[in-house]
């Protein structure tokens, strides 16, 4: 049976509240899956056995994979939800895997999935992994989480007349939990505010803004809106010859958005060029290419047989990454047995709002520089 997907989504929230014309403009852009998707998918489906496994039989078991960083990744978000489970256990909680949730009364044809819901007459806790490393997600005004929270809601509200809602995002490549509690009635506050905007998404009426909400959207690189103002120049010009303080202050938001947008049109020219696009001044060549040895024992043989010793024609064996080495002996273990011969140096200074909570860059000292003396 064919995979169905609505046409306005909860995981598409962060985008459509606030760039309305986003779902009518990704509908002339093709819904290419990714290799990043499809390992998602399967920690997703590994991680939903483990929960039933445990519900029917009430201990945990493992299932057969050979990623051993999704093994243990899908263990500990088993372990967290029944950790939570076991918290709940004086308000009679009930989990429910894998929920098929209505959302058609914010969300014009709207419905969605929660990886877990937990029900008690308390609180309603909604629990998403989040498998991706790519981006840190937080719970605190997540729209995804809160339009699953909704959904919850309408389904198990009658029965169990809750006051509360929790949602959890467990990141387990990132080592990151985070939650947010909402009363009911402020969700439910919240989601009448969502309404007019999926309405203008669904019907496709809605006006189009640029910021990072774009980073995922289908046509980013080539959406009109975003670059002109991405590139929309100051109104007033304090010198015509010379950027003001204030000028580079204003520009460097931008900057971060700007590579990326202009990365992604490169990629998009190249793909559109290589399926027969011709685009005016430009074509298609070979680029630079990386000499490889394609038989490196043989190579070393004559090598050898010409008078140049192993010292000069081998390099020293060099050490697996630290990732590498993570996956090999598990992440845990990897941390408590082997920590110790690691170090992470000081990064380098970088320009952020004021906003960043990073702390303000404190200059190095001697001791950090040098290393400290014996």
């Amino acid at each position: 049976m064919p995979e169905v997907h609505a046409k306005v989504t909860a995981s598409g929230s962060h985008r459509w509240l606030n760039c309305t014309a986003s779902v009518e403009r990704e509908s002339h852009f093709p819904d290419s899956s990714s290799p990043a998707a499809a390992e998602g998918t399967e920690a997703h489906a590994l991680a939903e056995k483990k929960l039933l496994g445990w519900l029917k039989s009430g201990r945990r078991q493992r299932y057969k994979c050979e990623d051993e960083v999704m093994q243990e990744a899908t263990d500990g978000y088993r372990d967290y939800v029944i950790e939570l489970m076991n918290s709940l256990k004086e308000s009679s909680p009930e989990l429910n895997v894998e929920v098929q949730l209505d959302l058609s009364e914010w969300i014009p044809e709207g419905f969605g999935t929660s990886d877990a819901c937990i029900v008690s007459t308390d609180c309603l806790h909604i629990v998403d992994l989040k498998y991706g490393k790519g981006v840190k997600v937080d719970a605190p005004e997540n729209p995804q989480m809160r339009l699953y929270a909704l959904g919850a809601v309408a389904r198990y509200w009658p029965v169990y007349e809750f006051d509360k809602v929790m949602t959890h995002i467990y990141q387990p490549r990132l080592d990151h939990i985070s939650t947010e509690e909402l009363t009911v009635k402020d969700l439910l506050a919240w989601g009448e505010t969502v309404k007019p905007k999926a309405r203008e998404a669904f019907d496709g009426t809605g006006s189009a803004h640029s910021g990072e909400w774009c980073t995922f959207c289908r046509c980013r690189d080539v959406c009109r809106t975003r670059a002109q103002e991405m590139f929309e120049v100051l109104e007033k010009q304090q010198d015509p010859k010379f950027l003001s303080v204030e000028e580079v202050a204003a520009y460097l938001p931008k900057l971060d958005d700007a590579i990326k947008w202009a990365k992604g049109l490169q990629e998009h020219a190249l793909s559109e060029a290589r399926s027969g696009t011709k685009f005016p001044g430009y074509k298609l060549v070979e680029g630079r290419s990386v000499r490889k040895v394609r038989e490196p024992n043989l190579l070393a043989d004559a090598l050898r047989e010409a008078g140049y010793g192993p010292d000069l024609v081998w390099k020293p064996q060099e050490l697996q990454t630290i990732t590498n080495l993570e996956k090999l002996v598990g992440k845990k273990t990897f941390a408590s047995d082997y920590g110790k011969y690691l170090e992470k140096p000081k990064g380098k200074p970088v320009l952020v709002p004021e906003s960043d909570k990073r702390p303000e860059w404190q200059d190095a000292t001697p001791e950090e520089m040098f290393g400290k003396g014996e």
